[in-house]
C-alpha cells in the first residue's frame, strides 16, 4: 500500500485487506437469508460473528491512519 511504512506497519495494513475481504464477503452471504444447509445455531453464530469483525476493522483503520499521520 505505501512503501515508506515499517514493515509491522505494512503487516496492518495487509490485515485490514484480508479482514476486509472476509468481511465483505460474510456480509453479502448475510445479506442471501439462511441457506437450508446451515442450521439455526450456526446461522446466529455467524451473524454474531460479523459485528466483532466489524469492530476489529474499524481498529485496524483507526491504526492505519495514525501510520500515516506519522509520515507526515
Amino acid at each position: 500500500m505505501n512503501d515508506s511504512l515499517a514493515p509491522h506497519e505494512q503487516r496492518v495494513v495487509e490485515e485490514y485487506e484480508q479482514l476486509k475481504e472476509r468481511l465483505d464477503k460474510l456480509g453479502d452471504f448475510l445479506k442471501k437469508g439462511k441457506p437450508e444447509f446451515i442450521d439455526d445455531a450456526n446461522w446466529d453464530l455467524l451473524n454474531e460473528q460479523f459485528e466483532p469483525m466489524d469492530w476489529y476493522r474499524t481498529v485496524l483503520i483507526r491504526r492505519i491512519r495514525l501510520f500515516k499521520q506519522s509520515l507526515k
